[in-house]
């Protein structure tokens, strides 16, 4: 492989850095940690890029048996990226076997929606051409935390493949991506999903969304819910009249600066095992400690980082078992009385 990177010419450079990174040795087991194969090119088109250091405009490959890795970090690829995925990418996967795939996009002095639009390129062909979309079953996205504006029309969504047997979802960003993206939050994926982890700003009500399409969902993790005045919304508006049960549900892990009361009232967790909420605004009128559509006398694990007074936490320790793990925190303290104003 070492003498196909050299024929790529003046374009491209191989490096041989081996990076440590967690990848799953199954997509469908827990993390290990494993050295890959990791291919660093650096793009030498200074026609196109006479301003910017050559080092700041590297991209990466890497895989190892169920897992790819594909990172655009400052720098587009200057070449159509199925023959690199060929030669760096196909060899080192174990074909027709369920798949962890990630992307990371990083955002320098080139213009974003060139990088987005780059990264969309590469999973299409990723799927279409090297390793199928029906073996994906995790998904990691990793994407800067800010609007992009683009033409929509410059390309299409994820085939439907991408996403019928996705089962986890790792994904980081602006929430206006979200929806406007190649691979958007559409109640057929939502529905899809058994973990999802949100690392963004999101809003009351577009977690209630989210709550409400991930009906298979087992695991959930939303960092962080904003209140209204500080986010806009982008999913549209639900009415729900009735509690919606969760059957699937087993973890439910939620930081927030907004009142999470009203969210919650929305939705039965019958099978929760696992509770963690973190609520950083200085209220004691949370309304965690009177939930009644938690099953308390079930859960094993209870981490609750919020201002609850001394009975509220001893209302909670009541209600569960007492071989319940229970932890409380209050942290509102570290910050100063202005910052809960946003």
């Amino acid at each position: 492989m070492l003498a196909r990177a050299l024929q790529h010419g003046p374009q491209t450079r191989l490096s041989t850095s081996i990076l440590l990174l967690h990848v799953t040795s199954n997509a469908l087991s827990g993390i290990t940690s494993l050295f890959y194969p990791r291919i660093d090119f650096l793009n030498q088109d200074k026609t196109k890029h006479n301003n910017t250091p050559l080092s700041e405009r590297s991209f990466a490959l890497g895989a190892k048996e169920h897992y790819v890795f594909i990172g655009l970090e400052n720098a587009s690829m200057g070449q159509e990226p199925e023959p690199l995925f060929r030669d760096f990418v196909q060899p080192w996967l174990v074909p027709s076997q369920p798949a962890h795939v990630e992307c990371s996009l990083q955002i320098g002095d080139w213009h974003p929606p060139e990088g987005f639009i780059e990264l969309w390129r590469c999973l299409t062909i990723l799927g279409n051409e090297i390793l199928d979309f029906s073996y994906w079953t995790e998904l990691t996205i990793s994407l800067p935390n800010l609007e992009i504006s683009y033409d929509r029309f410059a390309f299409s969504i994820l085939p439907l493949d991408a996403h019928r047997t996705l089962q986890r979802l790792t994904w980081s960003g602006h929430s206006a991506q979200l929806i406007n993206s190649w691979l958007p939050f559409t109640p057929p994926l939502l529905q899809s999903l058994q973990m999802l982890t949100l690392t963004c700003d999101i809003s009351l009500q577009d977690s209630s969304y989210i709550l409400y399409h991930g009906t298979q969902l087992k695991s959930l993790i939303i960092r962080t819910i904003r209140p209204t005045s500080f986010i806009d919304s982008v999913f549209p508006h639900l009415e729900s009249s009735s509690r919606n049960p969760r059957t699937c549900l087993e973890e439910l892990d939620l930081t927030s600066r907004a009142d999470i009361s009203s969210l919650l009232a929305q939705f039965e967790f019958p099978s929760l095992r696992i509770l963690r909420i973190k609520l950083w605004y200085p209220t004691c009128r949370s309304g965690v400690q009177d939930a009644e559509n938690f099953d308390w006398k079930k859960l094993k694990q209870v981490e609750l980082f919020a201002d609850l007074s001394t009975e509220d936490q001893d209302r909670i320790r009541s209600r569960c078992y007492p071989t319940t793990q229970i932890q409380f925190r209050d942290h509102l303290w570290v910050f100063p009385a202005w910052y809960f104003s946003f």
